[in-house]
């Protein structure tokens, strides 16, 4: 593709599109850090859930055991101010300290009651075991077991009305079973796919408003590769399932699709995100499905991925909020090391993707590893993310749960002062595209103190251009491609921040944006 054509349909992206996610990232799991293994990677399925500005969070550690890899239990915290800090951890099986629970899934309904399930090995092997809070995660309810053979990729879902349902895999078939009573009692296990599903226990399940169920998971389709397909039911009963479709559209020349995540959103599309070899042939890339059709077929998949290297990007967690905005994390090997990143849907139909955004922050970004990223996002579309972080274990590969809590700034502009400033002055800049050096112009039709400064794709600030005060008048400064240290960045989309000190003491609520791109 002529490198107009990549610009153009890459880069024509509002500054309006930047998130801001929370620095420093905060802790979740309230024992010592770097002391015990917690992990919140859950197949696909959601370990988090958010509403307002609560977060509740899952994940299994290993606090309790006297083996060190064995004895694991399932914990819980909840945030009442946007993920700034954490009550105390909950513990939620009710068992004694000698067995392992793992890989907790975790949903919020419209009533406000929690429901989380679980894998378990309380009688024997692993079952699914399932428990519930109904009020607001101070108080869980004793625990229920759900399956009766060896179980794994417990799933669990509710549609706010009453109908929860719990799913699972055992023997190459995945299981469901659903209670009409907002999860007091649980009806007959129902089988969810047509076809034997890949020996691995990657699946996602959400319902919709009337308590059908959707559940992406993964099969071969020929006897080397995988795709990702989705079951629906055919009824609020979940009692019969239609022939699953198949979601992944690559070849099966490269690689197989795998590791789904499935989300609804208001008015009924259907989302799954998945992750395949198809773009580089060597690395996994992010993509997504999105069907208008309540699942009956899926349009295009869509690269969610910013990065066109041979760079990693895996895992991923998916989620849409009530406007019906996508919104996916994942893990991500850009920076040579895993990291946590972020994307949103950036038109109508959810065809192009926001610029990649790094969640967690840079402390120790080298040195440390970070995975299994888990996303929910509010009803007013700001999204919260938790991982599993070594940051304090280092290289005793000791993790403990991170997490950040991430803000669309509209219009950028949320002060009145700061927009009786924005309005007194213009900026451009030129040429831009650029090979070498860009020339900014501003005019200031009054004085003020100003900032001026540039910012990569990732949100990190390369360089400052201008930061003092500034009477009214006309201004040219030029930006050469050199970073703080003056040394040559490389190729790529940059961000020319204007904004006025002491507004908003200089966050992306109080900048506006010119995008700069420079061709080396």
């Amino acid at each position: 593709m002529a490198l107009a054509g990549v610009l153009a349909g890459i880069y024509s992206l509002a500054p309006a599109q930047v998130y801001e996610f929370s620095k420093p990232n905060v802790p979740v799991n309230d024992d010592s850090l770097g002391r015990h293994h917690h992990f919140n990677l859950s197949q696909g399925q959601h370990s988090v859930a958010a509403r307002g500005d609560s977060f509740y969070a899952v994940w299994w550690d290993f606090r309790n055991g006297s083996a060190p890899l064995y004895n694991a239990d399932i914990y819980f915290a909840r945030s009442t101010d946007c993920g700034r800090t954490f009550l105390p951890n909950l513990r939620i099986n009710d068992d004694a300290d000698t067995v392992r629970q793992e890989s907790p899934s975790l949903c919020l309904d419209a009533a406000g009651i929690i429901h989380v399930a679980w894998e378990d090995t309380r009688t024997g092997n692993f079952r699914i075991f399932y428990s519930r809070s109904t009020d607001g995660g101070r108080i869980f309810l004793p625990n229920q077991q759900i399956s009766d053979t060896f179980s794994r990729a417990a799933m669990v879902a509710s549609n706010g009305n009453g109908i929860v349902c719990v799913g699972w895999w055992c023997g190459f078939y995945f299981w469901l079973k659903r209670s009409s009573d907002g999860g007091r009692t649980f009806g007959r296990r129902v089988m969810i796919n047509d076809f034997a599903a890949t020996p691995a226990t990657n699946a996602s399940l959400t319902l919709d408003s009337a308590g059908r169920a959707y559940v992406a998971w993964q099969r071969f389709d020929t006897l080397s590769y995988r795709h990702v397909h989705l079951s629906r039911s055919t009824d609020p009963g979940d009692t019969l399932f239609y022939p699953s479709v198949r979601v992944s559209d690559s070849t099966f020349r490269v690689w197989d699709a795998s590791d789904p995540s499935v989300t609804l959103d208001k008015r009924g599309r259907v989302f799954v995100a998945l992750m395949d070899k198809r773009s580089t042939g060597d690395q996994l890339h992010v993509y997504v499905a999105r069907s208008t059709d309540g699942g009956a077929s899926f349009l295009p998949n869509v690269d969610v991925s910013d990065n066109w290297g041979q760079s990693l990007q895996e895992i991923p967690s998916i989620a849409a909020d009530d406007s019906g905005n996508v919104y996916v994390a994942w893990t991500d090997y850009r920076n040579g090391i895993r990291c946590i990143y972020f994307a949103r849907s950036i038109d109508p139909e959810d065809t192009s993707f926001s610029p990649n955004i790094l969640v967690n922050d840079t402390a120790g970004l080298s040195e440390t590893d970070r995975y299994g990223a888990s996303l929910a996002v509010n009803e007013r579309g700001e999204a919260f993310v938790t991982w599993s972080d070594n940051r304090i274990g280092g290289i005793s590969h000791v993790y403990d749960i991170f997490s950040s809590w991430g803000v669309r700034r509209q219009n950028m502009v949320e002060d009145d002062r700061t927009e009786g400033f924005v309005k007194s002055f213009r900026v451009d800049c030129y040429p831009n595209p650029f090979t070498d050096r860009v020339r900014i112009s501003f005019f200031l039709k009054q004085p003020g103190k100003i900032g001026i400064k540039i910012y990569n794709l990732l949100g990190e600030e390369v360089k400052t251009l201008v930061q003092e005060s500034k009477g009214s008048g006309k201004y040219e400064i030029e930006w050469r491609g050199l970073d703080k240290q003056g040394r040559p960045v490389k190729s790529g989309v940059y961000f020319l921040a204007f904004y006025p000190e002491g507004f908003g003491r200089g966050s992306y609520s109080s900048k506006t944006f010119h995008r700069l791109i420079l061709i080396r």
